[in-house]
């Protein structure tokens, strides 16, 4: 009984952590800001006021002020380019610009100033 609970246990777990996986690798196609309900809960929606390259971090001017987020090795960066009529793309720090449109998934209430992913609106004109 022990061993199959330890079984059934292992297999949550691991279509938890895929489930999870699938979701963000979704999230990458879908436009910045095309969920307005979750902006302020699940993320945060703004625009990129600074980017600091060597520090690693980008400050998004939101609707409740402005928030630093560090950028790490595992953060996914993303460029949306619905507007220019193209699939989004990944991309780097290199690619976030102040003035752009974003969107940022911090990693959670104990990690709040880190960001999961951000998604950045790129343009019809840039």
């Amino acid at each position: 009984m022990m061993k199959k609970l330890a079984i059934l246990a292992l297999v949550a777990a691991l279509l938890g952590s895929y489930r999870a996986h699938g979701q963000q690798m979704t999230e990458k196609y879908i436009p910045v800001g095309a969920y307005p309900a979750l902006a302020g809960k699940l993320t945060i929606l703004g625009t990129i006021a600074a980017v600091d390259e060597p520090a690693g971090t980008i400050t998004l001017s939101a609707a409740d002020g402005d928030r630093i987020f560090q950028i790490t090795g595992g953060t996914r960066i993303w460029l949306d380019r619905s507007l220019l009529g193209q699939p989004n793309m990944d991309g780097a720090l290199t690619d976030v610009g102040a003035g752009l449109k974003a969107e940022v998934s911090a990693m959670g209430p104990e990690q709040a100033g880190v960001a999961r992913w951000v998604k950045v609106q790129i343009p019809s004109t840039r």
